[in-house]
């Protein structure tokens, strides 16, 4: 009981923090919360906001992720944390703002937060060791904090920071981190507008080798999930952040082989949640999945292995920029239509040794617009790579092409078609 506990006050404690900042610092008179405005938020229902897509689509995810950090870093499970999302989200929904309430926000930040959060909460186990001492525990620690700060603030808390205790157990994970040229020889091209190249940093993450524990044949929650986040540094409006995972929820493994060793050939079917949030470009948008998935592993050794996967489920929201859309020449900064539908996913990893390795990861949509200029959608992009190591694990240079493109068809004849093409150049360092 005193666990649960414990997160549920790391949840308030975050939402209070972040109200007292926008209601002291950046002086938002909807933060200004009265009785009667808590009164009228539990009554008015929960409709679709104007905020702008970042906020609605990356802000409100991350947020979420604190609030699973925060109950996940306690000591619970992933489906124990789960719960103190939504809880969390309600609670700033209700007490924290005057506005009505918003029912998208519930959905990004649950279903965002929930995915993010476990993602960064792995991640930064990875980091951590607290069999080690000095700058090295020190630097471990600190970089834990900065993937998970709810973690961060949990281990200074229970002493765990600097508690000696037993190395961790290994976990199968290829982290690399790119940093380079985008934008170079393609250029981008949308509402016929091209840009020139940009810096850009990026972390490449896949966890977990979608083989199951010794004796079984089911893959928990989250044992293997495909996570990468950019940001683009630049004066012009490509410069932001895309965020993107597809993370297995439940899996189930059947050898093709009769080996039963770490190198044997295996598929897997699964439930699979995936996260995509594309705005660090001119061309923006967002959308959660959950449906199924296979993902077919052919392995050849240590360094040798091809690993394909597809998924398709449903999309309970997304949304793409547009020009059309009701806001067009109005104060709001939203400049989107909400919309739901399907969604289908493909990957490709493949490691070829020294010759070096080679992904795809590509994401299509097809929606209907639920708020907003009546319609249909179409959007999606593709992002292909080839990384060769000059230092065995360690340093590499990579390039990859990437499309997106985004189709509607609206209401009254109307219609939006935009297509983007860029190319990046990057080095890679192995963490």
């Amino acid at each position: 009981m005193v666990t649960y506990l414990r997160a549920g006050a790391g949840v308030s404690l975050i939402n209070y923090l972040i109200w007292q900042w926008d209601w002291i610092i950046d002086l938002e008179h909807i933060y200004r919360v009265t009785g009667r405005d808590i009164v009228r938020n539990t009554a008015n229902g929960f409709p679709l906001d104007d905020d702008t897509l970042n906020a609605n689509f990356f802000g409100h995810p991350y947020s979420g992720s604190m609030f699973f950090g925060a109950a996940r870093s306690t000591g619970l499970t992933i489906w124990e944390s789960a719960p103190y999302v939504l809880g969390g989200s309600l609670m700033w929904e209700l007490l924290s703002e005057s506005q009505k309430p918003s029912g998208n926000d519930l959905v990004t930040t649950t279903l965002g937060g929930f995915a993010i959060g476990e993602i960064t909460h792995r991640i930064s186990s990875l980091a951590l060791d607290d069999s080690t001492t000095g700058i090295s525990r020190l630097t471990r620690e600190v970089l834990a904090f900065g993937v998970s700060p709810p973690r961060g603030v949990n281990r200074v808390l229970t002493t765990d920071a600097w508690t000696d205790g037993a190395p961790p157990l290994p976990k199968p994970a290829r982290i690399v981190a790119h940093a380079g040229l985008d934008r170079v020889a393609a250029g981008t091209v949308t509402d016929n507008a091209r840009f020139g190249p940009s810096m850009f940093i990026a972390v490449d993450a896949e966890y977990g080798n979608l083989l199951p524990a010794l004796g079984k044949t089911t893959i928990p929650a989250y044992d293997f999930f495909d996570f990468y986040a950019a940001a683009v540094l630049t004066t012009q409006r490509t410069s932001g952040f895309e965020v993107g995972s597809v993370g297995l929820l439940q899996g189930w493994s059947s050898d093709l082989t009769d080996d039963d060793g770490p190198f044997r050939s295996n598929n897997v079917f699964g439930i699979v949640q995936s996260t995509d949030f594309q705005g660090a470009d001119a061309l923006e948008f967002a959308g959660f999945g959950l449906g199924v998935g296979d993902f077919l592993v052919l392995r050849d050794g240590p360094h040798k292995r091809l690993r394909l996967g597809a998924d398709a489920g449903w999309a309970p929201l997304a949304a793409v920029s547009s020009a059309v859309n009701p806001f067009i020449g109005t104060g709001s900064a939203r400049d989107y239509n909400f919309s739901m539908g399907g969604s289908v996913g493909l990957s490709l990893r493949w490691d070829m040794g020294p010759v070096g390795h080679l992904g795809l990861a590509a994401r299509a949509y097809a929606t209907t617009v639920v708020n907003g200029t009546p319609g249909d959608e179409r959007f999606g992009s593709a992002r292909l790579w080839y990384e060769v190591e000059a230092v065995r694990n360690l340093l590499g240079v990579g390039m990859a092409p990437k499309v997106m493109y985004r189709n509607g068809d609206y209401q009254g004849g109307r219609s939006d078609v935009a297509t983007q093409v860029s190319l990046q150049f990057y080095g890679t360092l192995r963490l």
